[in-house]
């Protein structure tokens, strides 16, 4: 009777745990339901995290809600992680796999078969990650996990990559660190440095070095002297290079030795088109897109548009940015015989920003605010503008601020404009950092008058050859905005400004000239900057 007793006890109670557990797991779902609401879709992973831990093991729901959160997640990161892209295609491929026939579901299922469809493209070396998680990598392993956040343009984390197979004799990774630290790709410019790490790439007889520097001497600069002879050189000696490697009929240095031909444009330039040929037969895809934009262009070869759109879309298959892009953009004008599609020009252009793009983040912004190929949606088109703008195309904050400032589709909004001015003036935006002074020195609309922040903004823009800034600067001078009336001062601004080709300026010129306002009268200099003024509205 006793033992009976314990037994049932003991069943109670277990039954009790289970119960309990059941519930909280309940909760744990329901939160992050709720912050799947509130787009906090970190919270969300977390929470259902929690929850499959209780269920020990994920189920159809949860499943379903950590695969869209991915997604979601995944579109509004600065940059993309090829490993998050992983978890969620094995998320993706587990859930149609398993609940291919379970009733009910049936939009769910063909939501997530979209989502899979979407990341379907990006080349991730699958291996390669699994080896650098047991702590067994290879120098090619780092090479390949560095080249997968390379050609999604997320360059901080490629560059990591690139360093440790540096660090193990690579001659890519010390190639492509030496392009990185010369054009500030991923790490702060040093041409110190970046040179430095070339050098090592020369000698070890990697190609791309060879070429990189061959363009530091054919424009200059990044600590190499302009000198076109030594260009040419370069260029022949990454031919030289790729040919020269084992690997000479690997698809990449095909491509290696192709492409140095084509840049050097020389006698041998159609040998290099050929070597880019048998690059993309070898299925190469930076080979395809490099070809198929020769075949766009019609230079070295005769146009042919419809076989630059299948290269194209050879290349698009294996996940590289750039055909991508292209591809929107011949069905955002059209090209020969492709007709302009816009519906298929946003789909493309929404395909590449969520590959990591920040321009195609920001055309995508552009055809939502505008109504083109979809019908107008503001809040959409600004949040592809902030998405472009976080990638580093800061014109996206420009534009937002200019939406807020005109009220084109939303209400007017200074305080907002500004906002997004002085994001993007942050980031080095001159034409910004004007838009920024304008806002300020107007007020109104939600934000208060502020002369001081006007002429601050209008400074920042003028020490970057901003002439608008030079010349409103010299507005506020010569009506003493906000400062001491100085219209000498304010001459010294207006010829900056009319230096860059303002003919506003110059008109003033020509009144401060004329009359003897803040400068000795002149007529003669006054009929100059007419003159002048005049001609270059003539040619507008």
């Amino acid at each position: 009777m006793k033992r009976f007793l314990l037994g049932l006890l003991l069943t109670v109670t277990m039954c009790t745990q289970v119960h309990a557990q059941a519930a909280i797991a309940k909760l744990k779902y329901e939160e992050a339901e709720e912050a799947f609401a509130a787009a906090d879709y970190a919270t969300v992973l977390t929470k259902l995290e929690e929850t499959e831990k209780i269920l020990g093991a994920p189920n159809v729901k949860t499943l379903y809600l950590r695969i869209v959160a991915q997604s979601k997640l995944l579109k509004t990161e600065t940059f993309v992680d090829v490993e998050q892209v992983l978890e969620l295609r094995k998320a993706c491929q587990n859930y149609l796999v398993k609940y291919e026939n379970v009733e009910g579901i049936e939009e769910k299922y063909k939501e997530i078969y979209k989502i899979s469809e979407l990341y379907k493209a990006f080349d991730i070396p699958e291996q390669a990650l699994a080896n650098i998680a047991k702590g067994t990598a290879s120098v090619a392993d780092l090479e390949a996990v560095g080249d997968a956040y390379y050609f999604v343009e997320y360059y901080t984390r490629a560059a990591e990559y690139y360093k440790k197979a540096a660090a193990r004799n690579s001659g890519l990774g010390m190639a492509r660190l030496g392009d990185f630290y010369l054009s500030g790709m991923g790490v702060k410019v040093d041409s110190v440095q970046g040179n430095t790490w070339l050098d090592k790439a020369i000698a070890a007889g990697h190609p791309d070095a060879f070429h990189t520097r061959a363009f530091s001497y054919r424009y200059g600069g990044q600590g190499v002297p302009k000198d076109s002879l030594k260009a040419q050189e370069f260029f022949k000696k990454s031919y030289e290079a790729a040919m020269a490697q084992p690997e000479k009929g690997n698809g990449e240095y095909l491509y290696y030795a192709g492409r140095a031909l084509v840049d050097a444009k020389g006698a041998d330039t159609l040998t290099g088109v050929e070597l880019l040929q048998r690059a993309v037969n070898k299925g190469y895809k930076e080979a395809q897109y490099r070809l198929g934009i020769i075949y766009i262009t019609g230079t070295m070869v005769d146009q042919d548009v419809n076989k630059a759109v299948q290269l194209l879309n050879r290349s698009v298959a294996k996940g590289y940015i750039p055909a991508m892009q292209r591809m929107a953009s011949i069905y955002n004008r059209g090209l020969g015989n492709i007709s302009q599609d816009l519906n298929k020009a946003l789909d493309w252009f929404e395909r590449t920003a969520t590959q990591g793009d920040d321009y195609s983040a920001y055309m995508a912004g552009v055809m939502y605010a505008d109504g083109k190929g979809v019908t107008q949606d503001c809040a959409k088109g600004i949040a592809w503008y902030e998405l472009a703008g976080k990638r580093g195309y800061v014109n996206g904050y420009n534009v937002i601020g200019n939406t807020y400032y005109w009220g084109s589709c939303v209400t007017k909004d200074y305080a907002k404009a500004v906002r997004y001015y002085e994001k993007a003036g942050a980031e080095g935006h001159a034409a910004a950092m004007n838009n920024a002074g304008n806002t300020y020195f107007a007020g109104g609309n939600g934000l208060t008058q502020n002369y001081a922040k006007a002429a601050e903004w209008y400074l920042k823009g003028a020490a970057k050859g901003n002439a608008w800034c030079m010349y409103n600067y010299g507005n506020m001078l010569y009506d003493g905005k906000g400062m001491t009336a100085d219209q000498a001062k304010a001459a010294e601004w207006y010829e900056k400004s009319a230096g860059l080709n303002n003919t506003d300026a110059m008109d003033k010129l020509y009144s401060m000239y004329y009359n003897g306002i803040g400068v000795k009268k002149d007529k003669k200099r006054a009929e100059d900057w007419q003159a002048k003024s005049s001609t270059l509205k003539s040619r507008e």
